[in-house]
């Protein structure tokens, strides 16, 4: 609400730029399973859909204004997964 704010009073000046990033450190550990999240024909939109939309929102919320323009960097890291182990499995 702050930074709303301080953009709209216009004390920030005139704004060009809106970075977003999203960072999180447990999807790095090659040991994480497959789970839904990282296959996109399980999870719709994927990562992109599912956290970049936030991002999105989040910036247009402080700014009040609409996206004209998006760039991103994608890159998998971890390209190869354990898969998560099934619960009906366990003990039988």
């Amino acid at each position: 609400m702050l930074a709303r704010e301080l953009v709209a009073s216009g004390k920030l000046g005139r704004i060009y730029h809106y970075r977003g990033t999203y960072l999180q450190d447990w999807p790095v550990d090659p040991s994480t399973p497959l789970y839904w999240r990282f296959q996109k024909e399980k999870s719709g939109s994927g990562a992109l859909g599912d956290i970049l939309s936030h991002s999105l929102d989040l910036g247009r919320f402080v700014l009040g204004s609409e996206v004209t323009e998006v760039a991103g960097a994608l890159e998998t890291f971890v390209k190869r997964r354990p898969l998560p182990e099934d619960p009906k499995r366990k003990g039988g």
